[in-house]
């Protein structure tokens, strides 16, 4: 029987929130948005009592391993979990291995199990980050995977789990391997956040911007709003999901020189003065692009948003955000 309800892990992170406010205008579901960032889940609760609908949210300041979110699962609460929730710091992971793998695998199989016990849909947040420095560009989803730190491999290994106990014992999950995602509500605090969002909020306080590298890294940025789009169409399709891996990008590199210079004309900045520079982080890789073949075949998913033009639209929530505090 339908029960039109649907639980989003990480509901007040960067993603989730976004995800959240278009499930919200867009969706049929009773939307069920669990969080254990309290302070954020309460940001989020606010922001959504604007709408009219809001009397089907409802939220949940938990961690996705309690028994209790695991026993709702098992007992079919839920049509659908979008499995968003992770630790996705790369430096983070490389400190603490154990740690990670546990909140970004353990805890994804726990999730994963309970879902195949009830026949529940899970659409998995995965990462490009298993690619690794990979020499075949675009890089198509069958490529050889080289997870080149702990949070790639963990993802790596979280996905292809869902996918084995679909080949097993039939789950209805679909993996997303999500390429360098910016956009507003990514804060540079955020365990998400991008190099965008780190620079934008150091213009917006006049800071300097920290230049990791020699800036030849070239990454497939893609806006928040098309992961959105993505996922719901996840969410939405028809017929059971049997384990499948899609990329979603924008299919179009940019160097970290190419937005620096964004920035530079944006702010009317001085490289000379307002620009630091700093080694290359461990564990990140030289280029991304992704072959977007296959999403847009089998998914119908095709982005919308040139970097320019996302890069703008994050450039207004930041100002917008800025007023409210003035």
């Amino acid at each position: 029987m339908k029960k039109n309800k649907l639980l989003l892990t990480g509901a007040a992170g960067f993603i989730g929130s976004n995800l959240s406010i278009k499930l919200i205008k867009e969706s049929v579901f009773e939307l069920h948005l669990l969080d254990r960032d309290e302070g954020r889940l309460e940001k989020l609760k606010k922001e959504l009592s604007e709408y009219s609908n809001c009397d089907r949210i409802f939220f949940k300041f938990n961690d996705i391993s309690d028994a209790s979110v695991i026993k709702d699962i098992e007992n079919g609460f839920y049509d659908v979990v979008v499995h968003l929730a992770a630790v996705p710091r790369v430096a983070y992971s490389v400190e603490n291995p154990s740690d990670t793998f546990w909140e970004n695998c353990q805890k994804s199989v726990q999730i994963f199990e309970a879902c195949a016990k009830s026949s529940t849909r899970v659409v998995f947040a995965s990462s490009s980050s298993v690619y690794g420095d990979n020499v075949q560009m675009p890089t198509k989803e069958s490529e050889r995977l080289g997870p080149k730190s702990p949070y790639a491999l963990q993802k790596m290994s979280a996905e292809k789990c869902a996918t084995m106990l679909s080949e097993l014992v039939g789950l209805d999950a679909v993996s997303l391997r999500f390429f360098n995602v910016y956009g507003p509500r990514q804060l540079a605090d955020n365990a998400y956040a991008t190099v965008i969002s780190a620079w934008m909020s150091a213009c917006m306080k006049n800071g300097k911007l920290r230049l990791d590298g020699d800036g030849t890294q070239e990454r497939d940025f893609c806006y928040v709003d098309d992961v959105c789009n993505a996922i719901k169409l996840c969410i939405d399709h028809k017929t059971k999901w049997r384990g499948q891996v899609y990329n979603v990008a924008q299919a179009n590199c940019h160097s970290l020189k190419w937005v620096l210079n964004w920035f530079v004309n944006k702010f009317n900045l001085d490289l000379s003065k307002d620009i630091t520079k700093a080694p290359p982080r461990l564990g990140d890789v030289k280029k991304t692009l992704a072959d977007m073949s296959l999403a847009s075949s089998e998914l119908n998913f095709h982005p919308s948003w040139p970097l320019e033009q996302g890069l703008e639209a994050t450039y207004q929530w930041w100002i917008k955000e800025a007023q409210k505090k003035s």
